[in-house]
């Protein structure tokens, strides 16, 4: 009889209790048989936006014919604040799925969420729910992963102190093709192991780096924990593009990357992998003999040499928007884009120069740079053929090959015909989006847990498989990561809320909400993986392989059962399949992270009539015309212009915007009011800002000074508070009747501002006229 091989891992972060039975390296949650069908809540563990979609899931084994319900409670207190239905979507692998919304609700706090079905209850883990969560949950953790991965240097996280190894690999490298020592000191290492790649994905997290430093500048601006006057996110960019731009031949070619040149364990500490002296070899016997690793200079034609192009070229855009020094990164990224345009045009002169959407990014920045025609054009000759395939095909990048290119080219449409509205591009790029969105809402991911699939030999499948389940397969977190990005640059581009809400499914699904209730993105939510994949001895203080916010791999597909796999036995190294680090992983976190700021409210004030002089107890009618900058609609229920600090000297505390009215992204609003000057004569503040009710306040402050002065009226000329005798003298004098033009100095005696002092003039001085001391009738 075959032994029993299984190994049983408590999983105490659960509830209720449950055990991990890993057979052959399948992986399942299994439960005591007496709670069989014990109610999993799921929810994004880092928290949810105040104005994003908000959607809670539960799963169980045993399925119920009904709904069921839940309940949104105050962790502090266990309060339930919102309830509401949990409606059942049916079967998927071996569990029954219900779903609920609670997007309405935005007070920020800490909750959690208590869950029934069928008489089941589950409790979900507790998150935040808040204005900017995802920021300010992972806004830091998005860089400092990459600080971890650093190679080349000593390694301490500025953040919590933490030392993760020493100067490593001081010796890169050696030239494979022609046995000469090659300056590769620097850079990120890859994933768990210690290799460097341009021709992988090392420049995607530089460029990802940055433009989520772009997408909320105001808030990365505040890291700068090494004082140097350069932004700790833009330091950590900085830190691979100078690698990067090492890597570059002087013909443009970007050299293939690094690998290892000598036996023994892999599984060892960066900083002994090599013994960081530099062997000076000069032939194939005598490098063998060193450690020195390899450069390979590798394919001339690898498509992620765009990729490397767009990094540096961005890096130089945005350094030089900061007033800081670009060193070479122009130029090495205007000679990657030359070598890539020569190997086309001796192709025969195609336009394909790599990676699409980097093609589009690289080419558009290094126009602006360098003002270099070619540039613009093959990018938005780029734009032109996606669109053109999207729409002709919107399945084109449905195979489950294709991890990044489905959420890039997505997004970079989006973007491209929101920055650029006057292209002939722009409209075909527009129906693109469109197109993708329908597909991948109505076909990919319309089933039970708001998941995107991917066709694999003609069968939406969710994960990857092999039939060896030690053979060669990863998870897609990347792909979920960066469908969320291109969806939510889909939503900017043609607002429609539903584009959110798929956004928000996959990046819940990384973040907590999925199979196995497992947060993705260590650091943020509460249950991690046990281990990772990584060659790392870990800190004091860190879990097996883990890093400040890395995103392994994700959940993969058992061949035998089609069941869903992740590694949580807290066997270290965990399964490279599911459980390793790879910088394209946090790179797609990036990317997503800044899409989230699609959720901000965000307001410019246009212009106003409010007067900086005002009379004593007098009504002025006043307007405020407003901008909504956001990428969210205004209603009048929840959005109104408030007075800060909810009181004001001349009116009410909040004025509405006309009921059944909405502001969509780029309009404007005119708010009219009232404003009634103080009695008491002196110098006064109005300021008024717009406000999201129970969520924040927003956008541009207005902000008058108002000097209230004593009440004039009409005849009191001598500005003694009444209309009397001595007015009337200034009065007979101005007075010059109808058509003859006033005498000069009479300005304040034409009442009715027509030219003249007549009649009509005299009866307004008349109504006035009340003597010395009295009110005038006025």
């Amino acid at each position: 009889m075959r032994a029993d091989t299984r190994r049983t891992v408590a999983i105490t972060g659960l509830r209720p209790r449950l055990a991990l039975v890993v057979a052959s390296d399948i992986l399942c949650l299994m439960v005591p048989a007496s709670r069989a069908w014990a109610l999993d809540v799921l929810v994004n563990q880092a928290g949810y936006e105040s104005n994003g979609p908000k959607t809670v899931r539960a799963q169980r084994s045993t399925d119920f014919a009904g709904d069921g319900t839940f309940s949104v409670r105050k962790a502090s207190d266990n309060t339930a604040v919102y309830s509401g239905t949990l409606s059942r979507k049916g079967g998927l692998w071996d569990k029954y799925y219900w779903e609920g919304d609670f997007s309405t609700y935005r007070i920020g706090g800490a909750y959690y969420i208590t869950a029934t079905v069928d008489a089941d209850p589950g409790n979900s883990y507790g998150f935040i729910l808040s204005p900017g969560v995802f920021q300010n949950v992972t806004g830091n953790l998005a860089f400092r992963y990459y600080t971890a991965q650093r190679c080349g240097s000593d390694v301490t996280d500025l953040y919590d102190g933490t030392h993760w190894h020493g100067p490593c690999h001081l010796d890169d490298g050696v030239r494979s093709d022609l046995f000469t020592h090659a300056d590769a000191v620097g850079g990120w290492h890859d994933a768990g192991d210690y290799n460097k790649f341009p021709h992988g994905f090392a420049a995607d997290g530089c460029f990802a780096l940055l433009w989520l430093y772009d997408a909320n500048r105001s808030y990365y601006d505040g890291f700068d924990l090494n004082q140097n006057g350069i932004p700790d996110i833009i330091d950590e960019a900085r830190y691979q593009a100078r690698w990067l731009a090492k890597m570059v031949d002087p013909d443009g070619h970007c050299l293939a990357g690094t690998r290892i040149n000598r036996g023994g364990a892999t599984f060892v500490r960066p900083e002994v992998d090599t013994n960081n002296t530099i062997c000076n070899c000069s032939s194939m016997s005598s490098c063998d003999a060193c450690d020195d690793r390899w450069v390979d200079h590798g394919d001339e034609n690898t498509p992620q040499e765009t990729v490397c192009c767009a990094a540096l070229i961005r890096m130089h855009r945005v350094l030089a928007s900061k007033g800081l020094p670009t060193e070479n990164f122009a130029a090495k990224a205007l000679s990657i884009w030359n070598h890539r345009v020569a190997l086309a045009v001796s192709q025969g002169g195609h336009n394909n120069l790599g990676n699409s959407a980097f093609q589009i990014w690289a080419g558009l920045d290094l126009f602006a740079v360098f003002g270099q025609q070619d540039c613009y054009d093959r990018a938005v000759q780029c734009v032109a053929s996606i669109s053109n395939t999207v729409v002709a095909n919107p399945a084109f990048y449905d195979s489950i090959n294709w991890a990044e290119g489905p959420g890039y080219e997505l997004g970079v449409l989006a973007w491209f015909a929101r920055a650029y509205p006057a292209a002939p591009q722009a409209a075909n790029a527009v129906t693109a989006v469109q197109t993708l969105m329908n597909h991948n809402i109505g076909y990919l991911a319309g089933d039970r847990v708001g998941l995107v699939r991917r066709d694999d030999g003609g069968t939406l499948q969710y994960f990857p498989t092999n039939p060896n389940n030690n053979g060669f397969f990863l998870g897609i977190n990347r792909l979920y990561l960066l469908m969320a990005w291109g969806a939510i640059e889909a939503h900017k581009l043609i607002n429609n809320p539903a584009h959110l809400r798929f956004a928000m499914d996959q990046y819940n699904w990384v973040l907590g909400s999925n199979y196995f209730k497992v947060c993705m993105v260590h650091g943020a939510g509460t249950f991690h993986p046990p281990s990772y994949h990584h060659r790392y001895t870990p800190p004091p203080g860190w879990p097996k392989g883990a890093e400040p916010g890395v995103v392994p791999n994700g959940i993969v597909r058992t061949y035998s059962t089609g069941l869903p796999q992740f590694d949580l036995s807290g066997t270290y190294p965990a399964r490279y399949q599911t459980n390793e680090c790879w910088l394209i992983n946090n790179a797609a976190y990036a990317m997503a992270l800044a899409g989230m700021t699609v959720f901000q409210d965000n307001a410019q004030i246009v212009s106003d009539t409010i007067l900086t002089t005002m009379n004593a107890g007098m009504n002025y009618s006043v307007s405020v015309t407003v901008k909504n900058t956001s990428f969210l609609t205004w209603d009048s229920a929840d959005y109104k212009l408030g007075a800060v600090d909810d009181s004001d000297p001349f009116a009410g505390g909040r004025q509405s915007i006309a009921g059944g009215t909405t502001v969509a992204p780029g309009q404007q609003y005119t708010f009219t009011f009232t404003m009634t000057a103080p009695a008491t004569t002196g110098s006064y503040t109005t300021d008024w800002r717009m406000v999201h009710e129970y969520v924040n306040w927003f956008g541009d402050t207005l902000a008058r000074q108002v000097q209230v002065v004593p009440r004039q009226y009409p005849g009191d000329f001598d500005h003694d508070g009444d209309v009397d005798a001595s007015d009337f003298g200034h009065m007979q004098t101005c007075f010059s009747d109808i058509g003859l033009p006033r005498p000069p100095g009479c300005e304040d005696a034409d009442f009715d501002s027509d030219g003249d002092v007549d009649k009509d003039d005299f009866n307004v001085f008349q109504r006035c006229f009340r003597g010395p001391g009295g009110t005038p009738g006025c």
